[in-house]
């Protein structure tokens, strides 16, 4: 039986390479995918549910996407299922060209 996605927008599967920082310290994560409210990462690094940490990925090249993220849950594979709690109007715009571009390519070549 196929899981029903509960979530009101569309999610862009993209993975990006990007960085998390958490307490004064940087780690590299994967980004599997990204919505208007949140991403779901990939990171070797251990968080804890309702952490808050910086968020950093060059979406284009010299375009990066700054935001504060906050751990939502922890998936069974260690991925960290977020939700932005900081983004100011350049990143906003920059994250929802991104998704809107990415996502009508896959619309177009299905």
């Amino acid at each position: 039986m196929a899981k029903t996605n509960l979530r009101g927008e569309p999610r862009l599967q993209h993975a990006r390479r990007a960085s998390l920082t958490f307490q004064d310290a940087s780690s590299a994560c994967l980004i599997q995918d990204f919505s208007m409210k949140g991403f779901l990462i990939m990171s070797a690094k251990k968080f804890a549910v309702g952490d808050v940490m910086d968020l950093k990925s060059e979406l284009y090249p010299g375009r990066v996407l700054e935001c504060r993220i906050a751990v939502r849950h922890i998936t069974s594979d260690d991925c960290l299922g977020t939700q932005i709690v900081e983004m100011n109007d350049v990143a906003t715009r920059l994250c929802k060209t991104f998704i809107e571009e990415h996502y009508a390519e896959r619309l177009k070549f299905g």
